[in-house]
């Protein structure tokens, strides 16, 4: 006999709104359904007859999203600490790792489905940026306190500790971009191209440039903590 989840067929009563909520639940995994009507609402009684209000509606939408936009694969799931800020709308699939107090923001990908993703304590991964490995070969490796800019394409590479890369770059399959270093934006960095410890590279492809100054370590941190600062600001603005 086919089992049915006891969310499944109930009857609801509420606000146009509430029952829109609930259309949209009901479409996602059933287990999510069950570990809602069958925990949570014992408290309130809400599993003896399922009566969905607006909050209650609300919760099991959070729990819904929270379940696609971190999510495992073949068994592994992403490791995220409490320190963390990832946003509703990234995406965080497989074998990833963050460290404390990294961030990864709106519309962000790191595919660890191919290959493991590492970022470091401090890391800060920004808007529609892509992190993928390249199978059985080149993992994704951020060290501490790293900027990833807006629209950044990282495959299969290394980023050492305090390194800015620029909006738009890509980084390329075995490529190592040296502590301390700048990618500016729009650069092409090519397969296993060694990118030499406070460097700044620019171009497609990118070329070195020149060595980094004091200030422009400066430059490289203040960016970092930037970032560490809105983190701090979206976790207080979510309740966390």
């Amino acid at each position: 006999m086919t089992r049915c989840a006891p969310w499944q067929g109930a009857s609801l009563r509420g606000s146009g709104e509430t029952q829109e909520l609930y259309s949209i639940f009901s479409r996602r995994d059933s287990v999510i359904g069950e570990l809602f009507f069958e925990t949570i609402p014992r408290a309130g009684g809400v599993g003896q007859g399922p009566s969905l209000t607006l909050d209650l509606a609300l919760v099991v939408f959070s729990i819904s999203f929270l379940f696609r936009m971190i999510r495992s694969f073949k068994g592994i799931r992403p490791t995220v600490p409490s320190t963390c800020y990832v946003d509703e709308s990234a995406q965080i699939i497989g074998d990833v790792v963050l460290g404390e107090h990294a961030s990864i923001w709106m519309n962000a990908v790191l595919r660890g489905d191919v290959h493991e993703i590492r970022v470091g304590a401090y890391s800060n991964v920004q808007d529609n940026s892509v992190l993928h490995g390249m199978k059985q070969q080149w993992g994704v490796y951020l060290g501490e306190y790293v900027t990833v800019g807006h629209s950044v394409t990282l495959h299969g590479c290394a980023i050492e500790d305090r390194c800015l890369i620029g909006m738009g770059s890509i980084i390329l399959n075995g490529a190592r971009i040296g502590a301390g270093s700048i990618i500016a934006a729009g650069t092409l960095i090519p397969e296993k191209t060694m990118v030499e410890p406070g460097s700044l590279w620019m171009g497609s492809p990118g070329k070195f440039r020149r060595k980094l100054e004091a200030a422009d370590q400066e430059t490289i941190l203040r960016y970092a903590k930037n970032y560490l600062g809105y983190k701090d600001e979206y976790l207080k603005d979510s309740g966390q």
